[in-house]
């Protein structure tokens, strides 16, 4: 198992270690656990991700530009016909 770190993980995603927390949460929340099992880190401080699981699930996440337009988006406003 290729073990790395938050930054590493963060910047093979090619986001910050913030947004990859995040990112990492959601993924949690829909069954899918990118982080190594706890007893493969270093510490109990210092989670580590699983580079294949890593790299299996930035595979299957849509582009950049892949946004919810218009009235689905949560917090927008109604589009203003022209």
């Amino acid at each position: 198992m290729n073990l790395l770190t938050t930054a590493q993980a963060a910047e093979l995603v090619g986001v910050s270690p913030s947004s990859l927390r995040g990112l990492a949460s959601r993924a949690r929340q829909e069954g899918i656990e990118l982080r190594a099992p706890a007893e493969t880190w270093p510490d109990k401080r210092t989670p580590m991700y699983d580079k294949d699981k890593v790299t299996e699930w930035l595979a299957g996440r849509p582009g950049p530009g892949n946004r919810t337009r218009g009235e689905n988006r949560r917090g927008s406003r109604p589009r203003q016909s022209e």
